[in-house]
């Protein structure tokens, strides 16, 4: 899904924590070993709050943003996940 929140290609677990944190956000992916990928972009702060929760929380660094808009960028700043933003 185009948009500034993405996971990595190749770099996923299937760990499954997205599930609890930003369920209808993410999705599983149909292939054999699966992988997860966004389904749905953020649309509010607080869905994207979700997101950030599910980076919070990853394995692999795998879901991160680019070209975020200045308010999630300061959500993540707060959250002391500013790694996970891409330029």
């Amino acid at each position: 899904m185009p948009g500034p929140v993405y996971v990595v290609d190749g770099s996923c677990l299937a760990c499954g924590i997205w599930e609890q944190e930003a369920a209808g956000l993410f999705a599983w992916s149909d292939a054999e070993f699966g992988h997860c990928y966004v389904a749905r972009q953020p649309e509010s702060d607080d869905e994207f709050r979700q997101v950030a929760r599910a980076m919070r929380v990853q394995d692999l660094d795998c879901i991160r943003v680019r070209s975020c808009p200045d308010r999630w960028r300061a959500v993540l700043v707060e959250m002391g996940q500013a790694e996970y933003i891409d330029q």
